[in-house]
């Protein structure tokens, strides 16, 4: 369930993890505490790790430098908006 896909990814040595800042958030686009270059995480997966949506996984299609804005590839979207401070871990980069 949740809690061991969770613990699975606390364990995952190159993971990233950041914060959203929920200015302007929709399901599939959002601030972030991230500060790579443009594109960085392309194809990488995010997983929501805190709130009440953590466990969802989704893949990147864009991540912009300039407020740390990551939009979700595709149609892809967690089912609302993210909450300010909702924690998330970045896999597969």
């Amino acid at each position: 369930g949740v809690t061991e896909l969770l613990t699975r990814v606390a364990d995952v040595p190159a993971a990233t993890t950041g914060t959203i800042d929920s200015t302007g958030a929709t399901a599939s686009a959002f601030r972030t505490n991230l500060t790579n270059a443009d594109n960085y995480w392309i194809d990488a997966l995010i997983v929501l790790t805190s709130g009440t949506m953590a466990g969802q996984v989704k893949e990147i299609g864009d991540f912009a430098n300039t407020n740390g804005v990551i939009t979700l590839k595709g149609t892809q979207a967690f089912t609302a908006a993210p909450d300010n401070g909702v924690t998330f871990t970045i896999l597969n980069r």
